[in-house]
């Protein structure tokens, strides 16, 4: 299962300036390109309310774990690098990937099990609630509603 699902165990940790407006987040690239420091940009202008606490770091997350286009955007940069302006429903967001790895087998063995009882569970509901529906007699009385 661990070899088979690889992509639920990749991370990205990423810092991000969140933007009101499509040119101010073209403003603060051009000073993230000109090479002024990501984590003082984002204290200064991302209006993320925890960024006084964090800087913009986000830490760690999987896929699922953020809006869509911020997560395309995050998973297919390279550690170091600074994405282009992504627009969430959130606003304009320049994402800074810092790192990338993958979860050890031995790290996320107990979440696997749960993952796999879960999904046995739910097959074997499935499973049998379908075959007592398909062997019951139902019959409906529309006449009476």
């Amino acid at each position: 299962y661990y070899s088979a699902h690889m992509d639920m165990f990749f991370r990205v940790k990423a810092s991000h300036i969140l933007l009101e407006t499509e040119n101010e987040a073209k403003d603060i690239l051009n000073m993230v390109h000109a090479g002024e420091d990501f984590n003082e940009l984002a204290k200064k202008f991302s209006i993320d309310p925890s960024v006084q606490e964090n800087n913009g770091d986000l830490g760690y997350f999987r896929h699922g774990a953020m809006v869509e286009p911020f997560e395309e955007a995050a998973f297919a940069l390279k550690p170091g690098e600074v994405s282009d302006i992504v627009k969430s429903q959130y606003g304009y967001h320049i994402i800074k990937v810092e790192d990338k790895k993958i979860d050890k087998l031995e790290d996320v063995r107990d979440e696997l099990k749960t993952n796999m009882l879960m999904a046995k569970k739910n097959s074997d509901f499935s499973d049998t609630f379908g075959k007592m529906y398909n062997e019951a007699k139902i019959e409906k009385y529309l006449k009476n509603l």
